[in-house]
């Protein structure tokens, strides 16, 4: 049914609406090729990204007493997941990424957080592969909790499959915690992800790529140190605070160009 729904929208509505707008404001300057909408718009588009919170109070915890809240191992190597469990994320491309990884390291663990159609499937595919106590599922994941999970891990790891990505609020927060990041090839990746600097673009549904990426850097500390420091740095330049302060002035900027007369009595200006 939504699936049914958004077609419906996409065909009678969004065109309409965005011809008839005065502003659009898109979160990445990357999706907008991808978009079969934006291009043709592009005049009036500003560039506004995701914010993230730089302050949540799980970031108060070290990676040990994080780990001990969740129960996890405390000197496993560990990989994070966070998002829907369907196709167009690549989750099933990192388990078997990560079927790699544990004849090299048996140790270690990815943990899967979300839920979706994948769901049964993935489940069965940890179960063929024998990786049952390398990958753990803990379903949805409360909005205060997430962070818990973030502070526990290592490398942060979104193989998403399809150019739908826009900007994943989940390698914002990742950023916010001091992770390095680990994605597919997508352009619109690249508003937040510099290649060297704060994480990897590996090659779209190549298991061997992203092993090879994966455990470069589970074998590298330092490089997780310092990717991890770069990508919290990036992440201070998109606080709320800051990314709110941009959209109000856009606002700002259409209410100026209305050049609305002042108005006198009880109404406002």
């Amino acid at each position: 049914l939504r699936r049914f729904i958004v077609k419906i929208v996409n065909i009678l509505i969004v065109d309409r609406i965005l011809s008839q707008a005065s502003i659009i404001i898109s979160p990445s300057p990357y999706y907008i090729n991808e978009s079969r909408f934006l291009k043709k718009y592009e005049e009036k588009i500003r560039i506004i990204p995701n914010g993230v919170d730089l302050d949540h109070n799980a970031m108060n915890y070290s990676k040990p007493e994080c780990r001990e809240i969740l129960g996890l191992p405390k000197d496993s190597k560990i990989i994070l997941y966070l998002g829907a469990l369907t196709p167009r994320k690549g989750p099933d491309i990192l388990i078997q990424s990560v079927y790699e990884l544990s004849r090299i390291d048996p140790g270690i663990q990815l943990l899967i957080c979300g839920t979706g159609e994948l769901e049964s499937a993935l489940k069965n595919l940890v179960a063929t592969l024998n990786l049952e106590k390398n990958v753990k599922f803990y379903g949805y994941v409360d909005e205060n909790l997430k962070y818990i999970y973030y502070r526990a891990s290592d490398i942060f790891c979104l193989p998403s499959t399809r150019s739908t990505e826009v900007f994943p609020l989940v390698l914002l927060e990742a950023s916010a915690c001091g992770l390095p990041l680990v994605v597919s090839d997508l352009e619109t990746f690249s508003c937040i992800i510099q290649q060297g600097y704060n994480g990897f673009f590996t090659q779209r549904e190549d298991i061997r790529d992203l092993t090879e990426k994966l455990n470069h850097l589970l074998q590298n500390e330092d490089e997780r140190a310092r990717l991890g420091s770069n990508a919290r740095t990036l992440a201070e330049q998109l606080s709320w605070t800051k990314v709110a302060a941009a959209t109000s002035a856009c606002y700002q900027e259409l209410v100026d160009a209305e050049k609305l007369p002042n108005q006198t009595g009880d109404e406002a200006q």
